[in-house]
Formats: C-alpha cells, sequence, structure tokens
C-alpha cells in the first residue's frame, strides 16, 4: 500500500509501507479484541506458532501488537483486508487458529474491495501450498484476462471453485461468518 507523506523540507512523496502484517484476535466471552503487528505475518512467526513445541501464545507474545479496538465477532470477517494482512491469529483458551486472508477479485488495487475470506490452516505446509496455488492461479487468471480470453468475474468464481475444491467448507469463513 502506499501512502503520501509531506515533510517541512521535502514535497509530497509517496512511500511504500512493507511488512508481513498480521491480526491477533482474543475472543471472551461476546466481545473480540484485535491487535495489529507490522510483522507478526512474516514466515519465521507463522512457523513457529504453527510447526514448534512452544506454546503458540508464547511465539506471539513477541511481536510489538498494537491494540486496534473491540469488534463485533460476527463482523471480523469483514473487516479483514484481505490483500493488507497476511495472516489472523485467533486466540482463545484452547491454543492459537491461523486463518490466511484470501481475496478473490482481479481488479486494481484502488478500484476493488478489499474483503475476501479466510481460509484456516493447520500447519506451515498448507500456508504454503495454498499461497503457492492461488499465486499460480492469480497468475494465469490475470493473463487470460489482460488477453481478453476470461471476464474478471469469472476468474473469480474460478478462483473460489479452486479454494472449495482445496478446502473443505469448515476451512473457509466468508464474511459475515464467526471464526
Amino acid at each position: 500500500m502506499l501512502t503520501p507523506t509531506a515533510g517541512a523540507l521535502e514535497r509530497n512523496r509517496t512511500v511504500s509501507r512493507v511488512g508481513e502484517r498480521a491480526l491477533a484476535v482474543v475472543r471472551s466471552d461476546h466481545r473480540v479484541d484485535v491487535y495489529h503487528s507490522q510483522w507478526a505475518g512474516s514466515v519465521n512467526r507463522l512457523t513457529r506458532v504453527l510447526e514448534t513445541p512452544v506454546d503458540p501464545v508464547a511465539a506471539l507474545a513477541g511481536a510489538d501488537w498494537q491494540y486496534r479496538g473491540r469488534w463485533q465477532p460476527g463482523t471480523l470477517s469483514r473487516r479483514v483486508d484481505a490483500l493488507d494482512i497476511a495472516v489472523v491469529y485467533h486466540v482463545s483458551t484452547s491454543g492459537v487458529t491461523v486463518y490466511l486472508p484470501v481475496w478473490l477479485g482481479f481488479t486494481w488495487p484502488g478500484e476493488r474491495v478489499t474483503r475476501g475470506v479466510l481460509v484456516r490452516v493447520d500447519t506451515y505446509e498448507q500456508c504454503r501450498c495454498l499461497r503457492a496455488t492461488l499465486r499460480f492461479l492469480k497468475s494465469v487468471f490475470h493473463e487470460a484476462i489482460g488477453l481478453d480470453l476470461l471476464d474478471s468475474d469469472t476468474a473469480r468464481d474460478l478462483l473460489a471453485l479452486a479454494l472449495r475444491t482445496r478446502c473443505s467448507p469448515d476451512r473457509i469463513h466468508t464474511p459475515g461468518t464467526r471464526l
């Protein structure tokens, strides 16, 4: 994402916000507290949460989390920007569940809604395979759209179909469904 900035001695310029951003969602009773981290979506942190015998909450603890507020539980999947957030960690008394935001769109960044679906992964291998498959299919579909062989709505439907064939329905959370 590009952010315009202006300094006292400089003209407007554009700065790229980089990072592997993540959300941590902590549910208790009927509320959801949401935290944001600039780097907690990194492969290193994701692997530690999913693959090591370390307590997953301990693996998340040092990620410089910033409180973002209290959200209604049913609105979480609607409020996650699937192009800006790499990982959503759902923290509960039973442990940490990991979700990957997946945007199914094929329009330019300024023209689209950035909501997508959240897909639960249990291992880093599942995460790696899902990301590789989505990256490959999106590149093929973008090429086909650019050549006028496919329209963006059909590409979105084909991507959703591919996701449904790779993941069981209980792993895919559409906007409005609870985690």
